[in-house]
């Protein structure tokens, strides 16, 4: 029994010496984020099909926040070396607020009918400027969206496939503008062109904590007279 317990104590020892297997971390890079206005005149929401057979064309107004960047994963080795990283580009909508109205029916949001916010969004590497989005619409029907961005400008073309006559069926395109000032004088957003926003990594957090502690520290040991 005494040999059984010490057999068991030394490999609880040696798991706990052992040095750590390889993990995967993910971290998110630099951001380009823009505030965006669509142009009525040259936005719209064709909708189609549902119960009662409708067909009708909305135009759309309002705004709304657009991100790209490049998220990355990195394989930490035993010992703490960096091992295999790769890149992934993402895209997504953010804060939309928009709605799509025509004369005869009123209005109606239009991130609950597209659910914009909730697509995911991915670019090539070598095409920074041309989006797909892919997802479900608000009804839970698949919705593919291509989106290119030239200067200031954002062109979003693309559709709905329900796959059954009770759903609606979308058809959106639409042009939007960024917008020329930001809501705050210290968002990224502000001025209207696109900002890196690079999101500060763990270990460059913790050496700031380490310099403020430091530098506390210091003074504390020669107070001013």
């Amino acid at each position: 029994m005494l040999l059984f317990r010490c057999i068991v104590f030394l490999a609880a020892l040696c798991l706990a010496l052992a040095p750590p297997a390889a993990a995967a971390q993910q971290a998110f890079g630099p951001i380009l984020l823009s505030e965006y206005e669509f142009s009525p005149k040259e936005s719209t929401l064709h909708v189609t099909g549902g119960f009662a057979g409708v067909d009708q064309t909305y135009h759309v107004s309002g705004g709304f926040t657009f991100a790209s960047g490049l998220n990355y994963t990195y394989i930490v080795e035993p010992g703490g070396t960096i091992g295999r990283i790769s890149l992934v580009p993402y895209a997504d909508f953010h804060t939309v607020d928009a709605v799509a109205f025509n004369r005869h029916d009123g209005s109606f949001d239009l991130d609950s009918a597209l659910n914009l916010s909730g697509l995911t969004g991915s670019w090539a590497l070598g095409s920074p400027n041309a989006f797909s989005f892919t997802g479900v619409d608000g009804q839970g029907a698949p919705i593919h969206l291509d989106v290119t961005r030239k200067g200031d400008m954002l062109r979003i073309r693309g559709e709905n496939r329900p796959g059954c006559c009770d759903f609606f069926n979308y058809e959106f395109y639409a042009v939007a503008q960024v917008v020329p000032f930001g809501p705050t004088a210290d968002s990224s957003t502000a001025g209207g062109n696109p900002t890196t926003a690079p999101i500060p990594e763990p270990g460059s957090l913790a050496l700031l904590a380490l310099g403020g502690l430091a530098l506390l520290r210091r003074r504390r040991g020669h107070p001013t007279r």
